[in-house]
């Protein structure tokens, strides 16, 4: 991410969902290596095995095929990254804030909740030149227990970990360089042998940093590493917030186990930047989103769900593995749980911001629980029918659709901001008859992730009870809306998190 946070295509298997990308495929084999203080088991795969669970209390269906121990170690092979079978294999998670400020949120039963939504992964976000940083006043001690509990959870989960030298504010990771390699024969010596964690070097060179900067030390902590993880995945940031990921086919790190990294939010960064990863992979670039957001690039602001879906959509197509920031509840857009939340783990619906519940869907839909649709997009409906014909449906995309009879609703938001503590947001929805006679009415029910009260609404009288508005219509032509005819209702909504989790109506 740039700016504040110095101060604090085409359908493929993995878009599918990991049942279908294992269908057919022989189960990995366990990673080589010895047990490591983090304690894993012997082989390098983690000790235990994925015991997650859903909001119901049952096992979480995902971590079956999204596990470690299904995959094995990762490795570079041309443009992906693959498992131990050889097959592509996308990384999806969440990455920590700094674990100096938010340490509460590296424990077992946090990584457990987004695993239990299709989590594979997460990253463990060590600052250098910022207060609490590896390189100012932090207490190095402190730092890798942080890293140690990070590790031993995923260890537990059945998960892969990344460990993060998150240069951002040191601009250059050159004149680090024999911290970084002191930092990296620390962790290696510790993780060497475990086959799940992975080592990322240097988060956003940026400011006046050259490739050939970044190259250069690339090319002096490897060597560290290999000493001691011989064959771990590595991820190498790149110029100006890893984003110029064009630069490195024309002089790569010499390594053939590194994937560079590409970092986005979505807010922000368009269409340009999807082009020049996509000249990178034609180039033979493996790419790897090791930090992404969909908000601005400041990380906050309103959360742009269309971009983040094109994002997705581009990732999928070229089975690259991404990690959303951040686990944590800054008060910031790109924060995934909301900010009077004080849980460290066991999370629901209610307790994740907008763009927390964005990722659970994403997660879900990739990993299985919730259907893909056909074009391979992250956006997923789940839908449910009563006796009357009436449906419910909900997107993990930021537009929910549902239908009854001929009737048909979609409900996206179009606008969200704080006052002071107050959360609010403004859903559009639009009304549709799909039969040959006018409609003789219809009732909307609306579910947000917290209680709500409303602001303000047009077109249709509101009532909220709860975490659930009901609208139905007052004027007549919103009762009798004409065959093929469409109508445009709204509101604005305040609440601790005044985003719809589900739609559903009823004619009559």
């Amino acid at each position: 991410m740039q700016l504040s946070r110095r101060s604090f295509g085409t359908l493929s298997l993995v878009a599918l969902g990991d049942a279908a990308l294992l269908a057919g495929c022989a189960k990995a084999p366990a990673a080589r290596g010895g047990s490591g203080s983090a304690g894993g088991s012997a082989g390098g795969s983690p000790a235990g095995s994925a015991d997650a669970t859903g909001s119901d209390g049952s096992a979480a269906a995902s971590p079956v095929a999204n596990t470690y121990s299904a995959h094995g170690r990762l490795r570079v092979d041309g443009t992906h990254v693959v498992d131990e079978a050889g097959m592509p294999f996308q990384l999806r998670g969440v990455s920590t804030h700094g674990i100096a400020w938010f340490p509460q949120f590296v424990n077992r039963d946090a990584f457990a909740s987004w695993q239990a939504w299709g989590a594979n992964a997460v990253r463990l976000a060590c600052y250098t030149d910022e207060s609490g940083g590896w390189l100012t006043d932090g207490d190095h001690d402190e730092l890798l227990a942080t890293i140690d509990t990070g590790v031993q959870a995923a260890n537990d989960l059945d998960m892969y970990a990344i460990v993060d030298w998150h240069v951002l504010h040191d601009q250059n990771p050159l004149p680090n360089l024999a911290a970084a390699q002191d930092f990296f024969a620390t962790v290696c010596d510790r993780y060497g042998d475990h086959g799940n964690v992975i080592y990322e070097i240097c988060n956003e060179p940026n400011g006046n940093v050259t490739w050939e900067d970044v190259r250069s030390y690339a090319d002096q902590v490897t060597p560290t590493i290999r000493d001691a993880a011989p064959d771990a995945l590595v991820i190498c940031g790149t110029t100006t917030w890893s984003q110029d990921v064009d630069q490195v086919a024309a002089a790569p790190v010499d390594d053939a186990n590194t994937v560079y990294a590409l970092h986005f939010y979505a807010g922000t960064h368009k269409q340009d930047l999807r082009d020049k990863a996509q000249r990178a992979i034609d180039a033979g670039t493996p790419l790897f989103v090791s930090e992404f957001g969909i908000t601005d690039a400041s990380g906050n602001g309103l959360c742009d769900t269309a971009s983040a879906d094109e994002w997705i959509d581009f990732l999928d197509a070229n089975q690259i593995g991404f990690l959303c920031w951040s686990l944590s509840n800054k008060n910031e857009s790109s924060a995934l749980i909301l900010p009077p939340c004080d849980k460290t783990g066991g999370w629901d619906a209610a307790d994740l911001s907008e763009e927390g519940v964005w990722l659970k869907g994403v997660l879900e839909a990739h990993a299985g629980l919730a259907p893909a649709d056909d074009s391979g997009s992250s956006e997923s409906d789940e839908s449910t029918s009563d006796e009357s014909g009436s449906s419910s449906g909900s997107s993990s995309s930021g537009q929910l659709k549902a239908t009854a009879g001929d009737i048909t609703v979609a409900c996206a938001k179009s606008n969200s901001w704080s006052d002071g503590s107050s959360q609010f947001a403004q859903w559009d929805i639009t009304v549709g008859n799909g039969g040959s006679a006018a409609t003789s009415g219809w009732t909307i029910t609306l579910t947000f992730a917290s209680d709500v009260a409303v602001d303000q609404s047009w077109n249709g009288t509101y009532s909220a009870s709860g975490s659930t508005v009901t609208v139905t219509p007052t004027d007549d032509w919103a009762v009798h809306i004409g065959a093929g005819q469409t109508i445009t209702i709204g509101g604005i909504f305040k609440g601790a998190n005044p985003t719809v989790t589900s739609v559903s109506v009823a004619e009559g």
